[in-house]
């Protein structure tokens, strides 16, 4: 979208002499990780006044090194199929790039290539990093973002859009106290606004003697008026609420442009824009007014304000009252947005509500108008409207850090879900750049993010996969294809071909989910694959309550669920011919059942909720790893005792089990970061915990890599981590786009994960290294 205007040949010839002072790399590239600095910040700038951006946008090794936010400055002047595709992929990930070290940086660009099914790029990308990307899901990538806006610094709160001279601007507020302006066209920022003492929580526009203005509000109660094409305040703060001003919405009323601002207070009020005066307090709110959004109908003016009472107000400013009440669901109202729909008056509304449902009702029959729009994961903070291809359309965002699209006749999701940013969705206006319609958004990242709401192809294929976060994952060998298993909060069950990706069939357990279903039965959380008799078998905990016994094979369950109450962790072990299945449920009690005879074995209470479990042999008979609290607890399954008690001394979220120099042992991570390995027969410590991750660990998992006895570890420090349990030392650190949740280690060293919502399987070269 990014004009591109005819070059200076000074501007051609100064950009050549600046690339010739970089060494060369055998390619014949720039070798920019030894390029000077100054060229590292502005190189991008000189390749745009040379008209030659794209070029830098398809070196690899430049948005490796190069510095982020210049970077981002030219991805909009991608034009050939292979830099918009490399675009995409860098913005995918901006909000951390930004933090990142090159060597870390260039880890998550192969990752994200992959997500977008590029395996040329990612491994462009990979070459010189520590972790080759085997494949990805790609369920919460999207090409839709065309610019990323960045110079708040601390989380954007509002948005709002304009035309000044003709050119569309952004106005946007955050937690840094200002207020500033952007030039769609060129995505620069074009002025900062200060004068709220504190937090800037709402913006909207409107004209007054045809002259664009944004109205603002936030923490320090007043709502303030700017001149949008002088960038200066018009008049004076207005004041008279008495708390923070959390929205504000624009329309007219009585030919005059007026405010309406909702408040902690319990009131909103009408404002005259260009005199800086109320005109009306309006109450009824039993607590904060957190909403408000205004529509004409019928000629009057129709204000509706939702609050943290659950309720919407409908106000007809015409007839000075109130016209009627729609009671909210589930909780308080987070946003509201008004339009029409076959001719019809709606609004819009999202609470905070575990469904994340966003309702429509219509304000002539003041009902709901359709069922609700169901796809978030978490709840909706943001609800803007506009129309495409001539259908009314919303936008929402949430605290999914997703952004998603809706065809509102039909009441369904357009599209992929638009991600990127890596925070909550705060704040989303719409408008038209260079003939497309885009959404603006805002978000808790601190960064402003502009998407084209039209289809876009072309750009890479991503595989789909879950909906929500993975928790757990398992590797196995199907019809002698290893495959992956992964569960997660969307209520499936997915299994993938370990080679390149494809998916195998469907979703085991609801491929039609819907998140009544989630909410009914509960996520996956936990899975174990084994193969009895030659038949590939996985053991899954939930949907339901219990664990259930699927043949992998064909899709088909086994027999009927065991146990009765949700399960937080579970393992499987084939002794003798005999399935031996260990459950942890919240209740705090274990069972140990033998699914070959679907009996139960024994049954034991645990003081702590169980994180971990692991099943092996040890000096001949079958054992359990328990691990819950500070503690683990090894059960001789074959007595039904306690073998004995590991002091772990912090709380152990994860287990696994490893044979090392004729010795079975356990290794364990919790939540001070640290890995610890234990004999299994004696439950002595083996070595002294090495260097850790930085906070809890979230995932562990351990095998015999071809005689070499590691362990991978993920965190909330969005770290994958190889250990080598011989030395106890860590080889490798990979830095995700995510958090992390899963993980599994194969023989040949394959390393599955699940972060945030998507599989990954990945090669760390620490381990592919010794097969060579």
């Amino acid at each position: 979208m990014i004009p591109q205007p005819t070059p200076s040949p000074y501007a051609v010839s100064l950009y050549e002499r600046l690339l010739r002072s970089v060494p060369s790399a055998v390619d014949g590239r720039p070798t920019w990780r030894v390029a000077a600095p100054y060229l590292l910040r502005h190189a991008a700038q000189h390749a745009a006044n040379a008209d030659r951006a794209g070029e830098l946008i398809e070196d690899s090794e430049f948005l490796v090194h190069g510095e982020p936010s210049a970077v981002n400055s030219i991805l909009g002047r991608a034009a050939s199929d292979s830099a918009r595709l490399a675009a995409a992929v860098y913005r995918t990930s901006y909000s951390i790039h930004r933090g990142l070290e090159p060597f870390d940086r260039r880890q998550v660009l192969a990752l994200d290539a992959a997500r977008f099914h590029a395996a040329q790029l990612a491994e462009v990308f990979a070459r010189e990093g520590d972790w080759k990307p085997l494949w990805a899901t790609g369920s919460q990538v999207s090409a839709g973002s065309t610019a990323i806006l960045t110079g708040h610094i601390r989380p954007v709160f509002a948005a709002a859009t304009a035309l000044v001279d003709d050119r569309p601007v952004a106005v946007t507020g955050g937690d840094d106290h200002t207020v500033r302006m952007w030039d769609l066209v060129t995505g620069r920022n074009t002025a900062v606004l200060a004068g709220h003492e504190s937090s800037v929580y709402a913006v909207a526009t409107a004209l007054v003697d045809n002259r664009p203005v944004a109205v603002t509000s936030g923490h320090d109660y007043t709502v303030q008026v700017w001149d949008l094409n002088t960038a200066s305040r018009y008049g004076k703060p207005m004041t008279g609420h008495s708390a923070p001003v959390n929205a504000v919405a624009t329309t007219t009323f009585d030919g005059r442009p007026v405010a309406i601002t909702a408040s902690e207070d319990g009131t909103a009020r009408v404002w005259d824009v260009a005199e800086g005066e109320t005109i009306a307090v309006i109450s009824g709110h039993s607590g904060s007014v957190t909403a408000v959004a205004a529509i004409e109908v019928d000629g009057h003016p129709i204000v509706v304000t939702g609050g943290d009472d659950h309720t919407l107000l409908v106000w007809n400013l015409s007839a000075g009252g109130r016209g009627i009440a729609l009671r909210g669901r589930r909780g308080p109202v987070l946003s509201l947005a008004t339009t029409t729909i076959e001719g019809r008056p709606v609004v819009l509304s999202s609470t905070r509500d575990p469904l994340a449902e966003v309702w429509t009702w219509d304000l002539t029959s003041n009902r709901p108008y359709n069922y609700p729009l169901l796809g978030h994961d978490a709840p909706v903070r943001a609800i803007a409207t506009t129309v495409l291809d001539e259908r009314p359309i919303a936008v929402t965002g949430g605290e999914d850090d997703t952004v998603r699209v809706w065809d509102l006749v039909a009441g369904q999701q357009i599209g992929r879900p638009l991600t990127g940013h890596i925070a909550p969705v705060d704040a989303i206006a719409t408008t038209v750049v260079d003939g497309h319609a885009v959404a603006i958004t805002a978000s808790d990242d601190s960064t402003v993010r502009m998407w084209d709401l039209t289809v876009r192809s072309g750009i890479g294929a991503p595989r789909q996969g879950h909906i929500a976060p993975v928790f757990t994952v398992a590797t196995t060998v199907v019809s002698d294809r290893p495959v992956a298993i992964s569960g997660g909060g969307d209520a499936t069950v997915r299994m993938w071909d370990l080679d390149d990706g494809d998916e195998i069939g469907v979703g085991l357990v609801d491929p039609t989910f819907n998140h009544t279903l989630l909410t009914m039965y509960g996520p996956v959380r936990a899975l174990a694959a084994v193969t009895l008799a030659d038949r590939p078998l996985a053991v899954i905990a939930g949907p339901q309550a219990g664990a259930q016994l699927w043949d992998l094979a064909v899709g088909e369950q086994i027999g009927s669920p065991i146990g009765s109450a949700p399960v937080t962790a579970l393992a499987a072990l084939v002794v003798d011919s005999h399935l031996l299945v260990v459950i942890s449920t919240i209740e705090r009690a274990t069972q140990v059942w033998d699914l070959s005879e679907g009996r139960l074995l024994g049954s034991l209470d645990t003081e702590h909720t169980v994180y971990g479990i692991a099943a092996t042999v040890v000096e001949g008979r079958p054992v359990a790893a328990i691990a819950g609290g500070g503690t683990v607890s090894v059960w001789d399954l074959t007595a039904g005792r306690s073998a004995l008690t590991i002091e772990h001394g912090s709380g152990v979220r994860a287990i696994a089990t490893v044979l090392l120099r004729d010795r079975v042992a356990a290794v364990t991570a919790g939540e001070t970061g640290a890995v610890h390995l234990w004999d299994l027969a004696t439950g002595s410590p083996i070595g002294a915990p090495p260097t850790q991750h930085n906070g809890p660990v979230t995932a562990l998992a351990a095998a015999d890599v071809d005689g070499f006895p590691a362990a991978v570890t993920t965190g909330i420090d969005w770290t994958a981590r190889v250990w080598d349990l011989a030395t106890m030392s860590c080889l490798s650190t990979m830095r995700l786009f995510d958090m992390p949740r899963s993980a599994a280690l194969t023989t040949a060293g394959t390393v599955v994960l699940g972060v945030g919502n998507e599989v990954a399987a990945l090669n760390p070269a620490a381990l592919t290294r010794r097969r060579i």
